[in-house]
């Protein structure tokens, strides 16, 4: 807590990889989801 500077900043790395993991999981998940609909269809 005696360098607020450096935790901000390990926060926002963190929140950027959980952000891209959470933005690719869910488009892959469309994506086979279309692809199925598709082929059921």
């Amino acid at each position: 807590m005696s360098s607020p500077q450096m935790v901000s900043k390990s926060s926002t790395a963190a929140d950027i990889e959980t952000w891209s993991s959470f933005y690719v999981l869910p488009l892959f998940a469309a994506a086979f989801y279309c692809i199925m609909f598709y082929v059921f269809c």
